[in-house]
């Protein structure tokens, strides 16, 4: 069996350990992922600014979102806004999504020029939902499907806890790290062939992924250099510091209310209500929205008990499936021919058609048809119809049977008691007894006899 080729990845952080949650999650087993990093090093702790196709990869992964966003303390994006990038009080909010809808043949963007030529059009960004749900500091998960359009988004999370879940992920998948400083890069015939860390360990693979930031390790040391691109680009270098959560999340949020959300004596949460205006919750207002409070704790409430409604009706729906179980074992056990054919028997070459007969989900039995032609659908559908009403109408027949059975046997057990309280003796009853269950159930002998044990021996007691 041959070893698996390795996978080296040079440095942890954010790309890191993408790359190595992408590659145990991909790459398969014939592969040994190694990656190494320094805790020595650390890594830059910002806000990580993502565009939509984060949502991509994650979901590659298998990576719940709101496990996800509980992890790297993330929040919900709609696009990036660049202020004072054209100047001193200009704004340019990027959102995500398409901006406007077509009609026929024609993209949006040609009507928007004839109105805006016209001077009837708003501004372009005002048509793009995310820059307009952005600004009013809303947002929801649209796919696009209905007359609204898809609402993208992507995420904003502290990198330095969105690598440590990347790597409680890809070490759950077999990823190796190995800590230390890279103090050498040793070469081979096809390139780079080890890596030897400070403490002299010499870590082996058949691909090596520089994954070091701005040292660029691996690459410097093949002598790949960067392509210059600072003539495209007006903003040619970029600052990444840490900074505090700014508070509230809300944009422009200045004035907030918390009001308590109470069914019956419960406190079951809080609504959090938020403006862009300074005290602009006064009394009258406090009190409507306390209102409306009390009326989202009822409908909570509501749908609580709803959904224990609905508990209740799974487990009493399990219980009917199993007595309609046991009940037909019981009455298949006791009764031996439950097939009925009718008709000639037909040749190999005959046309079949087979029907389930189904109660709640429960298989009862199966419907055969044959004959020289095929089945048309119609004929199909006839059958299935009919195999429903077969269903209920045998589980009532079941019903019926088994009702009259447990009356047969109540009036058997009330005859048979009757006669034995009547008689006055020992004897009386003895006999009254064996009589009685040898001539139910057509016995050929029936005996009784009494034995009464000491239980000061025996320690349990006698039968009598």
């Amino acid at each position: 069996m041959h070893e698996p080729s390795t996978i080296v990845i040079a440095g942890g952080g954010t790309a890191g350990w993408m790359a190595a949650a992408a590659l145990a999650r991909f790459a398969g087993h014939c592969w040994r992922i190694r990656l190494v990093e320094s805790e020595a090093i650390g890594t830059v702790g910002v806000g990580e600014a993502t565009i939509p196709q984060i949502r991509m990869f994650n979901a590659g992964l298998g990576i719940d979102e709101a496990e996800f966003l509980r992890a790297t303390g993330g929040t919900i994006k709609l696009g990036i806004e660049f202020a004072g990038w054209n100047g001193e009080g200009s704004r340019y909010l990027h959102a995500f999504g398409t901006i406007g809808r077509g009609l026929g043949l024609l993209e949006f963007q040609q009507y928007w020029l004839r109105a805006h030529a016209a001077g009837t059009a708003l501004p372009f960004a005002a048509y793009a939902l995310n820059n307009e749900a952005a600004y009013a500091g809303k947002a929801a998960r649209l796919d696009g499907q209905g007359p609204i359009p898809a609402m993208p988004y992507a995420y904003h999370f502290d990198a330095g806890l969105y690598a440590a879940f990347l790597r409680r992920y890809a070490e759950a998948g077999g990823v190796e790290r190995h800590e230390g400083r890279i103090a050498e890069i040793e070469h081979g015939p096809a390139g780079i062939a080890a890596l030897r860390l400070d403490d002299g360990r010499r870590i082996e693979g058949n691909l090596f992924i520089d994954c070091t930031g701005f040292s660029a390790l691996l690459m410097s040391a093949l002598g790949v250099g960067y392509a210059d691109w600072s003539h495209w680009l007006p903003c040619d270098r970029a600052m990444a510091v840490p900074s505090a959560r700014t508070e509230p999340l809300l944009p422009y949020t200045r004035s907030e209310i918390a009001l308590p959300l109470i069914a019956g004596d419960h406190l079951i949460g809080v609504l959090n209500v938020q403006s862009t205006r300074e005290a602009d919750f006064g009394p009258q207002g406090i009190e409507t929205m306390q209102n409306m409070g009390n009326q989202v704790a009822i409908a909570l409430e509501n749908a609580r008990l709803f959904q224990e409604a609905q508990m209740m009706i799974r487990e009493m729906r399990a219980v009917q499936q199993q007595y309609l179980i046991e009940g037909w074992d019981r009455f298949a056990s006791n009764n031996d021919s439950l097939e009925y054919v009718v008709g000639d028997e037909m040749t190999d070459e005959s046309k079949q058609l087979e029907v389930s007969i189904i109660l709640r989900d429960q298989v009862l039995g199966q419907i055969t048809l044959e004959g020289r032609k095929n089945w048309t659908p119609e004929q199909q559908s006839l059958v299935d119809a009919v195999a429903k009403q077969a269903a209920i109408a045998l589980e009532n027949a079941r019903l019926v049977q088994e009702s009259h059975q447990v009356a047969v046997r109540e009036r058997m057990l009330a005859e048979i008691n009757s006669k034995i309280w009547s008689a006055a003796t020992i004897d009386g009853i003895l006999q009254t007894v064996v009589k009685e269950l040898g001539r139910r159930f057509d016995a050929s002998q029936a005996s009784i006899q009494l034995s009464i044990e000491d239980t000061q021996k025996t320690g349990h007691p006698g039968n009598q």
